[in-house]
């Protein structure tokens, strides 16, 4: 189900569009501030949380640039046009955009022989399967010369135990982030990941959040926000294909 909760058009005045995932919290909401701040309009994705998106996409416009927000269920993709379609009539002219931030996961824990076959496909399918059949269309829907961002974890190369589909599906998206780049390459369309660590995010309990931070290893979904702007900005037009670690000032796996 979709629905068009805004009239604003990004890309009206000719700014760069760029597109965010997931972006009613966490990561996805400070890389749509990071980019209203650098100058691009923005569509503000969302899930469950309307009311979330629609303050980031309040923040967007505070910085001056044009902003949209868009419900979309990414676990309920059957084709490349069920996200295509719907995010060109959220962009001036339907031209295509210029960047891709892919934020939008799901994290479950527990003891690996406690998922049910549900819980696995869901996390799947929001993680690993939806950013496949985005993937698909960005030919299309991300204009020559553009950029695309998946966010990661550190988990899908140190998995954790109890959180086994996550970390697995993580290290299949960051599969798909070396296959993507490769395909895209002729179109100059880049492809990168960042694997943040642990992040005070809505997927972090404020007790661990706490811990974790006492323990210097809680980064801010800022700190991230940062380093895929970075990967989408013209200073990095030499990196395709590659997962930036970002983790903070201790390493993490």
């Amino acid at each position: 189900m979709t629905s068009i909760d805004s009239p604003a058009l990004p890309g009206a005045d000719g700014a760069p569009v760029a597109v965010v995932t997931g972006a009613s919290s966490g990561i996805g909401a400070a890389t749509a501030r990071a980019l209203a701040r650098d100058g691009h309009d923005v569509v503000v994705h969302y899930r469950g949380d309307p009311d979330g998106a629609e303050r980031v996409a309040e923040d967007v416009r505070a910085a001056g640039r044009l902003a949209a927000t868009w419900r979309l269920d990414l676990g309920a993709l059957n084709a490349t046009d069920d996200f295509w379609g719907p995010l060109r009539a959220r962009v001036d002219g339907g031209r295509p955009v210029d960047a891709l931030v892919l934020s939008a996961g799901v994290d479950q824990r527990g003891d690996l022989a406690t998922f049910s076959s549900t819980d696995i496909r869901r996390i799947f399918e929001i993680n690993a399967v939806a950013p496949l059949i985005v993937m698909q269309g960005v030919p299309d829907g991300v204009a020559r010369g553009g950029a695309v961002v998946a966010v990661s974890s550190v988990a899908a190369r140190a998995p954790m135990t109890i959180s086994a589909p996550y970390s697995a599906s993580k290290a299949a998206l960051e599969s798909l982030v070396a296959s993507a780049a490769d395909w895209l390459a002729e179109r100059e369309i880049r492809v990168n990941g960042v694997a943040p660590g642990a992040v005070a995010t809505p997927m972090q309990t404020p007790e661990r959040q706490e811990l974790l931070r006492g323990s210097g290893i809680l980064g801010e979904p800022e700190d991230i926000a940062d380093v895929v702007l970075t990967l989408l900005s013209p200073a990095t037009r030499w990196v395709t294909g590659q997962v930036v670690r970002a983790s903070g000032p201790k390493i993490q796996p």
